[in-house]
């Protein structure tokens, strides 16, 4: 009888275990609750706060079209500015610089100086990021997206290392701009379906991760993320790919009823919220 009792709560052990339930001593059956995950602590260090100030303001030089005040200003500061994590900052923001001027040979050169200086970085994870976020974005503009997605995945493990704010904000809106445009060329309707709910899931979470930003940094970058996350939106539900020669967009003809209102309600979010940026006004227009 006593051999049959141990049998029997042996049993009942496994059992337990294997539907995710412990024994206590008093025999009562008590679920086991997983540990929540914690964000990534944001330090928020003197030199961090310094290169996202870097990225902000000559990012919005940049999109400004002011390119020669951009490169006269990167060029100051290289002289100044000498420790690793502030050159790569300067040259991650002179890449940028490169992307918009259409010279993505001097961006790849930048960015290759960048990954050499990484190693020797107080916040290596943090410019690596960015680092993959700056790869995936030169391909995208040149309209290689299988490698671009490559490289935006191969950094995704990072934001579970590096806090969320507007720098792992533009890393999701790049890979979710890849599935967009690799949606669009897909004829099988399921493969297309599912690329569209990941990217559905990237964009939102973007815009997540832009509210969690501090709101005294990138100041610039917080009233963008959000644009080009909800613009992005409309283009995926219109089933929308850039054309190859950068003339337009090409919109899918097999796009839902359900599909063509959240679009709308995308779009209508955005203008009732006000001031929309130029490269945003111009991706609505079209």
């Amino acid at each position: 009888q006593c051999k049959r009792q141990e049998s029997s709560s042996l049993q009942l052990s496994q059992h337990s275990q294997q539907h995710g339930l412990q024994f206590d001593k008093s025999r009562a059956l008590v679920p086991v609750v997983p540990k929540p995950v914690s964000k990534p602590q944001r330090l928020n260090t003197k030199t961090q706060v310094t290169c996202r100030q870097f990225i902000d303001n000559l990012a919005q030089l940049s999109a400004e079209g002011k390119i020669q005040k951009c490169c006269s200003t990167i060029a100051k500061l290289m002289k100044t500015k000498t420790d690793p994590d502030s050159q790569v900052s300067l040259r991650h923001a002179a890449s940028l610089n490169a992307i918009y001027s259409g010279d993505f040979k001097k961006a790849n050169r930048l960015l290759r100086q960048v990954e050499a200086f990484l190693p020797e970085t107080q916040h290596e994870a943090e410019h690596t990021l960015w680092w993959n976020r700056m790869k995936s974005l030169v391909k995208l503009r040149s309209w290689n997206y299988n490698m671009g997605l490559i490289l935006a995945k191969d950094a995704l493990p990072l934001l579970d290392t590096v806090a969320p704010g507007c720098m792992t904000a533009w890393l999701l809106i790049n890979h979710a701009w890849l599935l967009t445009e690799i949606a669009a060329s897909q004829d099988d309707d399921e493969d297309r379906r599912f690329l569209i709910q990941r990217a559905e899931k990237d964009y939102q979470h973007a815009i997540e991760h832009a509210e969690d930003e501090d709101p005294k940094q990138m100041l610039y970058f917080q009233s963008r993320v959000p644009q080009f996350a909800k613009i992005g939106l409309a283009l995926l539900y219109l089933g929308c790919r850039e054309l190859v020669d950068n003339s337009g967009l090409e919109f899918s003809k097999d796009v839902s009823v359900d599909d063509i209102r959240k679009a709308r309600n995308v779009i209508a979010a955005l203008e009732k919220e006000g001031t929309v940026c130029n490269l945003s006004k111009f991706l609505l227009m079209m």
